[in-house]
């Protein structure tokens, strides 16, 4: 056997990779938005926060919080 490492992102199967993206690029969206780090991926909070924020990005968030909230009531 030759000497092979692997990493945690080649352990993850390519869905799990994709949840984690959408939550890092929604992350970084609530940061630009002025978001607190705490809640930055706290769907519920967010649904209710951009109700009431205009932001350029606005719509790219919800639709990841969308999608998101899918994914989780599967």
């Amino acid at each position: 056997m030759g000497n092979q490492t692997s990493t945690l992102a080649d352990l993850i199967n390519p869905e799990t990779k994709n949840i984690l993206e959408k939550y890092k690029r929604l992350s970084s969206i609530s940061s630009e938005m002025g978001i607190k780090k705490e809640k930055t991926t706290d769907l519920n909070y967010l649904m209710e926060k951009l109700k009431v924020i205009n932001h350029k990005n606005k719509d790219e968030a919800l639709n990841l919080i969308g999608k998101l909230i899918k994914i989780q009531n599967k």
